[in-house]
């Protein structure tokens, strides 16, 4: 369905405050959520559904694979989890002192098709949002606080008349 436009870009979560003890028990995990929002006329942010807007979305690691690790198809985004019970050394993500690091992908749904069959698309400005926490594996309390970043991006079209060709 229509055009699609790829976006790339680097996510990093900062865990200098927690400790080598915490990181190296087996018994946490890092949860990273993600969902789409729509500006309105307004100026505020409204969620979509992430998935009528993107395709592909993927979150890489150090090896460029896809690492979608137990993914939840949430209402209007994905959850992530990635248990850290493994060795720092072996970890699916990049791993400098105090730093979780990977990219996250996908392709923008843009162009006529998209319009036409979305409900409620329009061209406009998005974002993705972007959150992480560490949680105790098996009951899921979180441990400290919970890192937050967001992707900005425009759908828009642009009038050929108006782009003049240059001279020479």
């Amino acid at each position: 369905m229509g055009d699609k436009e790829h976006i790339e870009a680097a996510v990093e979560y900062n865990i200098e405050a927690v400790s080598d003890e915490i990181i190296d028990s087996g018994e946490y995990s890092v949860v990273f959520t993600m969902r789409l929002l729509q500006k309105q006329d307004s100026g505020e942010y409204n969620a979509v559904d992430l998935h009528q807007y993107l395709d592909n979305f993927e979150l890489r690691g150090k090896d460029g694979s896809n690492i979608l690790i137990v993914s939840d198809r949430t209402e209007n985004g994905y959850q992530f989890t990635f248990n850290m019970s493994s060795s720092k050394n072996t970890w699916e993500f990049y791993y400098s002192p105090k730093v979780i690091s990977g990219i996250v992908a996908f392709d923008a749904k843009t162009g006529s098709d998209w319009l036409e069959n979305v409900n409620g698309s329009h061209y406009g400005n998005y974002k993705i949002e972007m959150k992480a926490q560490i949680i105790k594996t098996a009951d899921s309390t979180p441990y400290g606080n919970v890192a937050t970043g967001e992707i900005v991006y425009t759908n828009a079209k642009m009038n050929a008349q108006f782009v003049s060709k240059k001279a020479g």
